[in-house]
């Protein structure tokens, strides 16, 4: 749905869909977009942040979302443009904060983390919207890579033992030929 739906003519639009397609070397784990410009809804009254470019929703084997953030900075020099990347930079992980509790109520879940993303290179682009989310996205980012780094070795071993068996099969063949 999202290939559709995204502007791959425009610079957010590229950026967007490389998050997206980078998510798991990002931030491991989160291999499943959910939703991208949703919208919640309530009894209370409606809550949308559909005017919003950007605000993914990811998913994990481990029940925890991931309310992803992203924001285009501007990087020109001058006062006036660090201003305003300054006050952005603030926004966008405020906006992270409002729609990791707005997504929290709409899982019926405490399960969601909230992190924004800029295209600032200067600093960290991926900011935790608190400690506690970074702390649960470095578990599983050291989990998945302990997999990885398992699934690498039980690999590279059952090559080894496949080579060896080949290798003695032929020798059995060229020992009879």
């Amino acid at each position: 749905m999202w290939k559709s739906n995204y502007d791959m003519h425009h610079t957010e639009g590229k950026w967007r869909n490389d998050i997206i397609e980078n998510i798991n070397f990002n931030l491991p784990g989160f291999k499943y977009l959910v939703n991208f410009h949703w919208r919640y809804n309530n009894d209370e009254g409606s809550y949308s942040v559909d005017d919003e470019i950007g605000d993914l929703i990811f998913g994990s084997d481990y029940g925890i979302y991931l309310v992803f953030e992203a924001k285009w900075l501007n990087l020109n020099s001058g006062i006036i443009a660090e201003s305003y990347r300054k006050d952005d930079k603030i926004k966008v992980k405020e906006c992270a904060l409002k729609y990791r509790e707005l997504a929290r109520k709409r899982f019926n879940d405490n399960k969601v983390i909230g992190v924004s993303f800029t295209n600032d290179n200067e600093q960290k682009p991926i900011n935790f919207v608190d400690n506690d989310d970074k702390m649960i996205i470095d578990a599983i980012t050291n989990f998945e890579n302990e997999q990885q780094r398992k699934l690498f070795a039980l690999t590279a071993s059952s090559i080894t033992i496949g080579a060896t068996l080949a290798f003695g099969v032929i020798k059995n063949i060229q020992k009879y030929s």
